[in-house]
């Protein structure tokens, strides 16, 4: 992979381009949503509150086993600019390097990749943000008579969802000597569910707008 160029402006997602269908609908639910159109523009908080000190992880045996399929992950998240790298030193004073995992997916023999925050201390810095997900028990509730049922998988989720530059220094590891650091929303952030699962409820409120229910 080539060497590659740090930078400062927020990696445009595929949220970026609907930018104006986006103001458009938030404007009909009400203004208390206009964050998010703020967020798309400038990229999504992922951190907030002191937390611990910068510290340095090392990778997981779990990527080091599958370093040919780690290898290619990381490729296409550079390539989908979904990070940044590789660095022979990292573009920021301070940061934090995140140890990576891999870990089977449901149902699946595919890896996930998996960044560590925890260990890192990234996720003490990140308040606790309860919420629900919706259960098979809500959506039986929600049927009716006669209802269509469909179910949508959305590919690579959370690397829709753009982080602040900000927050760069947060989300960096290491792989085979060289530094990256994420541009998206990556697994093994604290935050991350309740940042997606808040951008899904709004996508809910679009679609129940058109009277499309939706769990």
């Amino acid at each position: 992979m080539p060497a590659g160029t740090p930078t400062n402006k927020v990696q445009a997602s595929p949220l970026f381009p609907q930018l104006d269908k986006w103001k458009f609908e938030i404007d009909k639910l009400g203004s208390h949503r206009a964050d998010v159109v703020s967020s798309i523009i400038n990229g999504f908080d992922m951190c907030r509150g002191p937390g611990g000190p910068p510290t340095q992880k090392t990778n997981y045996k779990s990527a080091l086993d599958n370093f040919s399929v780690i290898d290619k992950m990381i490729g296409e998240l550079v390539s989908n600019g979904w990070a940044e790298g590789p660095f022979d030193q990292l573009p920021f004073e301070n940061y934090y390097l995140n140890a990576l995992a891999a870990v089977p997916k449901r149902d699946s023999t595919d890896l996930r990749l998996i960044v560590d925050c925890r260990r890192s201390n990234v996720n003490s810095k990140i308040p606790d943000q309860p919420f629900k997900f919706k259960s098979v028990e809500d959506a039986v509730h929600r049927l009716s008579p006669g209802a269509f049922m469909a179910k949508v998988d959305l590919t690579a989720a959370y690397m829709h969802v753009p982080l602040r530059p900000e927050d760069y220094r947060f989300v960096c590891f290491e792989w085979n000597k060289k530094f990256y650091y994420y541009t998206r929303l990556p697994f093994g952030v604290k935050s991350a569910p309740f940042i997606f699962a808040d951008l899904s409820d709004l996508v809910t409120s679009m679609a129940e707008r058109r009277g499309i229910k939706v769990v």
